[in-house]
């Protein structure tokens, strides 16, 4: 469990640009499922908004925010394995500010703060015992272009 809340903090400094036009609210949303590990999965819900454009030495200079929300969902057990994840409890929320070059797409900022919470029970298919764990994770990423 703990293995699988630590990796999924890997590509933070990605924003992930719409599917679809922008509105005229300089907002867009995005859905992903981020499996995380072999344990389980994240159903994250962001909402992304376009606060500012400057130019800045002949470049349109974005800055981004986003709020994130998600629920966490166990994956069924690899071939083999007696035994099955249940989920108690759990909490994923955030937020993340970015500032984008919007002509040529590379992020020159980006700043996320992830909070997660997760309690599960480990249930041994043959036998029937369980095991409880609880975790909370704050995660704070910074990330600059260096050039």
């Amino acid at each position: 469990l703990e293995q699988s809340i630590f990796a999924m903090f890997a590509a933070q400094e990605i924003v992930p640009y719409p599917e679809d036009d922008i509105g005229g609210d300089l907002t867009w949303t995005r859905q992903q499922d981020l499996p995380v590990g072999p344990v389980f999965s994240i159903k994250t819900n962001s909402r992304y908004q376009i606060d500012a454009i400057d130019e800045k030495g002949g470049a349109r200079i974005g800055t981004i925010s986003a709020k994130h929300t998600g629920d966490i969902v166990p994956m069924p057990p690899p071939q083999g394995v007696p035994q099955e994840l249940k989920i108690l409890s759990s909490d994923f929320a955030g937020s993340s500010s970015a500032k984008i070059d919007l002509d040529k797409g590379y992020t020159i900022t980006k700043a996320n703060d992830i909070r997660l919470s997760i309690r599960a029970r480990v249930v041994d298919y043959s036998s029937r015992d369980s095991l409880e764990r609880g975790q909370e994770q704050v995660s704070k990423v910074s990330v600059e272009l260096i050039r």
